[in-house]
């Protein structure tokens, strides 16, 4: 076939009319960078745009009412891109360049596991190992175990996102490690260690210590580019997700003081029984309140003095 081209004009209001939807998205990535720097918008003291579409006039006017501060026009946005990729490739080649140029990861990555809330098993966890933003490249290792007596293989899937249910992050892969030697659940240590690479190449190994067992995989992170549709329906149901979260940890709590409550009148320590029904009201008020802190500083008490009751 021949190729073709195509030459149509059309308004500059038209053309933003198509764009609009795509341009408000990136106001999410704005926002998101300044909570991940710790910063507030009045902090804010230059804007300087980079890449050659932040030259249509309404992205100035968008990043604009968004920041409150005219962008700066001193550097060419296509040659910022071209200096920093530069400046990038000169670092990775071990080229000394008076300039620091911080890479760091984009989403968290880390495996599935078995998790524990209030002495129940809780499947279907995502343990993470490298948070998101952390400089790269980067080398971090935990310590894993197993969940079932002589358990022989350990399966390892590999996630990389921001939700503590590893099913609703992005699989990046998965594998076994095999020949387990056989043990109690909890007894073998089972090494997992991420190796991130300046190219976004993840490099996983699970080891068993006692017995050198190991496996190797490379996998790729993946950049995870979404349409102003899929980023509404990731919010809603990160939303719906956090709403169900906060409704179940409130009937943990709420059946955590009942049960404290129950202790207290089983036991014949009477000054234990009064520091349970201490900290029982404690969480019961804060509740009341919504203040998270004093729930989780309190439940963490109540549930340590809890386990002290049961092993005496």
């Amino acid at each position: 076939g021949q190729p073709l081209n195509l030459l149509f004009e059309i308004a500059r209001s038209d053309f933003e009319d198509l764009i609009r939807d795509l341009v408000e998205s990136t106001i999410d990535s704005i926002d998101k960078a300044i909570e991940d720097a710790g910063l507030k918008y009045n902090e804010i003291d230059k804007v300087i745009m980079v890449g050659g579409s932040t030259r249509i006039p309404l992205v100035w006017e968008v990043v604009h009412h968004r920041l409150g501060l005219e962008p700066h026009t001193e550097i060419s946005p296509e040659l910022c891109v071209a200096m920093g990729a530069a400046v990038q490739a000169a670092i990775i080649e071990g080229q000394e360049i008076d300039a620091v140029l911080v890479d760091v990861a984009p989403h968290s990555l880390g495996i599935e596991v078995l998790g524990y809330r209030l002495g129940m098993p809780v499947p279907d966890q995502f343990s993470v190992i490298i948070r998101r933003n952390t400089t790269i490249p980067t080398s971090k290792s935990e310590v894993y175990t197993t969940v079932h007596d002589n358990q022989d293989a350990a399966e390892i899937r590999v996630y990389q996102g921001e939700s503590e249910k590893a099913s609703e992050n992005t699989l990046l892969g998965e594998f076994t490690l095999k020949g387990i030697p056989p043990a109690p659940a909890g007894v073998p240590k089972i090494i997992v260690t991420f190796d991130y690479d300046v190219n976004g190449i993840v490099h996983v190994t699970a080891k068993e210590k006692n017995s050198g067992k190991e496996i190797r995989t490379t996998l790729k992170a993946i950049p995870e580019r979404m349409s102003a549709e899929e980023k509404e329906k990731a919010r809603e149901e990160t939303e719906r997700i956090w709403r169900a979260t906060v409704e179940m940890d409130m009937q943990e709590r709420k059946a955590l003081i009942q049960r404290a409550r129950e202790m207290a009148k089983e036991i014949d320590d009477k000054k234990r029984a009064a520091q349970l029904i201490n900290l029982a009201s404690r969480l019961e008020r804060a509740i009341k309140r919504g203040d998270e802190d004093e729930m989780e500083e309190v439940e963490d008490e109540l549930l340590e003095l809890m386990y002290e009751v049961e092993i005496e």
